[in-house]
C-alpha cells in the first residue's frame, strides 16, 4: 500500500541528534515507497544538516507556528498542502486544532493528533475553571482527529475524563534512549563539568520553565545542603530563551538567598546529555507535570537512582524503594528527605543504581519507529476497508 503522509511538526531540527533520528525515519519511509512531507517551523540553524536528509526524497515545508488554536491562515495553508499532496494520512504533532481543521476541510481520511502533555490546568496545579472544564480546543482537536496518540496512560485518562471515546485514543509511549553511556569516561566528564571525584552530583534535565519544577528541587537541595557538603546540584538545559528568562531569574535569586552560588551549576542547552548523566550520581525529575519524560527514560537507561514526582509515566519507571523514590509534586520537604537518604548512604545509591533500567515493555528506537509506521499503514487500511464495504 503506497501512502502519502503529511506530518505537521510544530518545531524544527535543533540538534544533530534530531537530524539523525529524522534521517532514520525518512530512510524507512523510503524503504516502504511512501510519499512524505514534513512541515517545520523553520530550517535548522545549521543549514548543512539538511544536506543529509534532502537526499531521501521527502518534501520539507516551512510554515510559522499557528497564532493560537484558531489561526485561519494556518488552516488555509494546511488545507492547500493536504490537497496538493493528496494526503492519505495527516499527523499533527506538537500543536493542534488549526492544522487539524485544515486537514479536516481537505478531506484527509486519517487524521492523527499526538498529545504529548497534560492540560494546562493540571500543569499549573490549580482548580479547574468552567473554561478549563469545557476545554473547547482539546475537545475540538479530538473530534477532528480520527485517532489521538496519547504519550502516556495519564494523558489518555485525562482525555477520557473529557468524554473523549477511549476507542479513539491509542497510548503511544516514548522509546528507550538511543544514547550510548558506556563510551563516556565518567572521570573526564566530571572534570569537564567542574566536579571532583568525591562530589555527589544531583542532576535535573529540562529547561528553565515553571512546569519543570527546578525551583522545587532547588528548595529541597537548600534544606540539606548544609548536611552534605560534598553534594552539588547540576541543571542541564536551556535558560536563555525569552520564555525561560523570568524563571531563571527567580532561580538565581533563590540560589543567592540560600548562599548556594558555589554549589549549583547550569549548563545551558546541550545537544545530548550523555556526559552530564554519566557524570551524575543521582537524577531528579521535579516536574509539576509530564506526559512521558524523555529525561527520566535517559536517566534510567544511564543506570542512575532517581527521585521523581508522580507525573506522567514516572510510576512505571521508578519502583519506590527499589531503583529510586517517588514523591508528590511540589513536596520539596519529602524530596529533600529522599535526597538526604541517597546522599548519605553510598550503599543505597549503588544498590538502586544496579536496579535502574527501563521496563521490558519499553521499545527500542527502531521498534518504536516500526510501530509508528505500522500504525499508519493499519489505520489507512481500516479506513479503506470501511469505505469499500
Amino acid at each position: 500500500m503506497k501512502l502519502s503522509i503529511l506530518r505537521y511538526w510544530g518545531s524544527y531540527l535543533k540538534s544533530y541528534r534530531g537530524v539523525a533520528g529524522m534521517n532514520r525515519f525518512l530512510e524507512v519511509i523510503c524503504e516502504r515507497g511512501w510519499n512524505f512531507a514534513l512541515v517545520m517551523e523553520k530550517p535548522p540553524e545549521n543549514k548543512t544538516w539538511m544536506n543529509e536528509i534532502n537526499t531521501r526524497g521527502a518534501e520539507f515545508v516551512y510554515l510559522p507556528r499557528p497564532k493560537g488554536n484558531f489561526d485561519w491562515k494556518c488552516v488555509l495553508q494546511t488545507y492547500r498542502w493536504c490537497k496538493r499532496l493528496n494526503c492519505d494520512i495527516f499527523h499533527c504533532d506538537n500543536m493542534h486544532t488549526s492544522p487539524l481543521l485544515g486537514a479536516g476541510l481537505a478531506g484527509v481520511p486519517v487524521r492523527i493528533w499526538s498529545k504529548r502533555s497534560m492540560n494546562h490546568v493540571f500543569e499549573a496545579g490549580r482548580t479547574p475553571s468552567l473554561r478549563d472544564k469545557l476545554a473547547v480546543s482539546t475537545r475540538l482537536s479530538c473530534f477532528l482527529a480520527t485517532n489521538v496518540l496519547a504519550i502516556s496512560d495519564a494523558v489518555k485518562e485525562e482525555l477520557v475524563q473529557l468524554a473523549i471515546p477511549a476507542s479513539n485514543i491509542i497510548t503511544f509511549n516514548n522509546p528507550m534512549s538511543s544514547l550510548n553511556f558506556s563510551k563516556v569516561d565518567r572521570k573526564k566528564a566530571r572534570s569537564r563539568l567542574g566536579f571532583g571525584e568525591d562530589d555527589i552530583v544531583v542532576t535535573a534535565v529540562g529547561h528553565s520553565v515553571p512546569v519543570k519544577g527546578w525551583d522545587v528541587l532547588l528548595k529541597a537541595f537548600g534544606e540539606i545542603a548544609g548536611s552534605i557538603e560534598r553534594m552539588k546540584l547540576l541543571f542541564v538545559g536551556s535558560c536563555a530563551a525569552p520564555h525561560e528568562k523570568a524563571h531563571f531569574d527567580e532561580l538565581t535569586r533563590l540560589i543567592t538567598q540560600m548562599g548556594l552560588t558555589n554549589r549549583v551549576t547550569f549548563t545551558g542547552y546541550v545537544d545530548e546529555v550523555t556526559e552530564e548523566l554519566r557524570a551524575s550520581d543521582i537524577f531528579v525529575l521535579p516536574s509539576r507535570s509530564e506526559g512521558n519524560s524523555n529525561a527520566l527514560i535517559e536517566a534510567v537507561c544511564a543506570g542512575l537512582p532517581c527521585v521523581a514526582t508522580r507525573v506522567g509515566t514516572a510510576e512505571k519507571f521508578i519502583k519506590h524503594n527499589v531503583n529510586g523514590f517517588l514523591v508528590d509534586r511540589e513536596d520539596h520537604h519529602e524530596m529533600a528527605r529522599r535526597l538526604l537518604m541517597l546522599g548519605t548512604d553510598d550503599n543505597m545509591r549503588q544498590q538502586m543504581a544496579s536496579m535502574s533500567k527501563p521496563p521490558e515493555w519499553v521499545q527500542s528506537p527502531e521498534e518504536h519507529l516500526k510501530s509508528l509506521l505500522d500504525l499508519y499503514e493499519n489505520l489507512a487500511a481500516e479506513n479503506r476497508n470501511r469505505h469499500s464495504n
